[in-house]
């Protein structure tokens, strides 16, 4: 089983008088995304974007950010969750350092073991989840609030209109109440009650996840959760949960059936493998979703199977889907392609690494002069002036047409 793991996030509340043309189709019936791999193309960036912008994050004393996993978005402030050094990185949307908070790490109170993932709400209020506990700092790392849970959450949301949280599972969790058993997803208070559970688990399913960064996007305030394995993107209300969106894959959809055929496998890990190896991979089904992310005009996803990856591009407007060769093309300003990592309301958002960065413009300086001179790369040179090897990333926002 062949994965990379991908980052992926969404959360932006906006005003959404300023943006006429937004789709609102939660509401509506089941949306289904046909995908067709067959007609797979190139993806130009310019037939999609107006701009990009860049952002070089620099730090106080050049304190080195490490590996991003997740990016959060709230109102002016973009939150950089770095797994590698368990802190959060915020900067303004302009790329002005605010500051960093570092997770209490540890067994004692207000510190958190296993930081599996973290939430950036609209009152600049940073969630970390851990095992078996939540804690809700401030943007200065103070400790606002420490909460005790009775089952271990993996991924996890605060619904704040109603301040629960929402957090996938995954796995059994024994201690919680018997009538919230077996599910997926648990909606639990403030006080780490559980008070609501919604998709049940299917055993044969259990063990085999695939970690993404972010498995609730949401879009103008409404919270929307997307699961391993499951074709079915989903609307969360404050008390109900129902289907929202469906990719329909063909004839490289993954049978329900086939699942039948793990128990022939035991359970031990190496035996799980052993499944997805003889049973899936083989036959190049659409195994995974990396992300999830919902635009005013279009939804932005990236699926994959053993072979091969692909980028979606729903419209919803013409309820068309535009299937990609794993990335864009960038012929707007012949910069890097990164992967999509998250998107506000209203575009999409990446980042480089500083060496990829200076890599790829020598590339182009080595290959194309004229085009390295470009009026087109303006932007990218005077950005690869100001870094050096190994400088922080550069934060990559990619404005859709009008």
């Amino acid at each position: 089983m062949k994965y990379g793991i991908l980052l992926l996030s969404v959360f932006l509340s906006y005003c959404s008088a300023e943006h006429p043309r937004v789709v609102d189709d939660h509401d509506s019936e089941l949306v289904k995304i046909t995908v067709d791999v067959e007609k797979t193309d190139t993806l130009r960036m310019s037939e999609y974007f107006s701009n990009i912008t860049y952002h070089h994050l620099k730090t106080p004393n050049n304190e080195p950010i490490g590996r991003i996993f997740k990016i959060l978005i709230q109102d002016n402030h973009v939150a950089l969750y770095d797994r590698s050094k368990k802190s959060v990185w915020i900067f303004t949307k302009s790329g002005e350092y605010v500051n960093e908070v570092k997770i209490p790490q540890g067994r004692g109170v207000g510190e958190l073991e296993n930081i599996s993932d973290v939430y950036f709400d609209n009152e600049n209020r940073i969630h970390a989840l851990g095992s078996f506990e939540l804690l809700m700092l401030d943007m200065e790392g103070n400790l606002i609030e420490e909460i005790s849970l009775d089952f271990f959450g993996y991924r996890f949301t605060y619904y704040e209109n109603t301040g629960n949280y929402f957090a996938y599972s995954g796995t059994f969790n024994t201690r919680i109440p018997d009538q919230f058993q077996g599910y997926d997803l648990y909606k639990f208070n403030m006080r780490g009650q559980v008070i609501g559970s919604y998709i049940p688990q299917v055993e044969n399913k259990l063990g085999l996840d695939f970690g993404v960064p972010n498995s609730f996007p949401v879009y103008r305030g409404v919270y929307y959760y997307f699961q391993h394995l499951n074709d079915t993107v989903y609307y969360i209300g404050e008390n109900d949960l129902k289907p929202a969106y469906v990719f329909e894959f063909g004839d490289q959809a993954l049978p329900e059936e086939i699942f039948e055929r793990r128990k022939k496998y035991g359970t031990e890990f190496w035996q799980w493998s052993d499944f997805w190896e003889n049973e899936i991979d083989p036959y190049d089904y659409i195994t995974h979703k990396t992300n999830f992310e919902v635009t005013d005009r279009y939804i932005h996803s990236r699926l994959g199977s053993a072979e091969s990856n692909y980028m979606i591009l729903y419209d919803r407007e013409k309820k068309t889907t535009h299937i990609g060769k794993d990335k864009f093309v960038n012929d707007i300003d012949y910069g890097p392609s990164p992967y999509i990592y998250l998107s506000s309301d209203e575009s999409l958002y990446s980042y480089v690494e500083a060496n990829d960065m200076l890599r790829h413009l020598n590339e182009l300086y080595n290959n194309d002069r004229e085009k390295y001179f470009s009026r087109e790369v303006e932007q990218l040179r005077r950005i690869a002036d100001s870094m050096r090897e190994n400088s922080n990333p550069i934060l990559m926002r990619l404005d859709f047409n009008e």
